[in-house]
């Protein structure tokens, strides 16, 4: 198990270390695509405490974030992020 861990790390730091270097595009899809991941395992964490959560929604909130934020449009990035907690909270808590 712990050789698994180990052998997923350097392979890891091997990726982040090349989109680091390469910069610009490469590096945008690799966060972007960390990003994803890193939704689907909430959402999985979240069916486990039989808690609903949007994963479709995620997922398109999370795509527009990183496009807006690749075009250099914070203030529009900001309102994407601030929209889509608004509205996980709502389903969280109140639907």
């Amino acid at each position: 198990m712990l050789k698994t861990r180990v052998i997923t790390a350097v392979i890891g730091f091997i990726i982040a270390l090349g989109a680091i270097t390469f910069g610009g595009l490469v590096y945008d899809v690799l966060i972007t695509l960390l990003a994803l991941l890193g939704w689907r395992e909430f959402v999985l964490l979240g069916k486990a405490k039989r808690v609903r959560i949007s994963i479709i929604w995620g997922y398109i909130s999370i795509l527009l974030l990183m496009i807006a934020l690749a075009c250099h449009q914070y203030i529009i990035a900001i309102a994407i992020f601030s929209i889509k907690f608004i509205c996980q909270l709502y389903v969280v808590y109140i639907w």
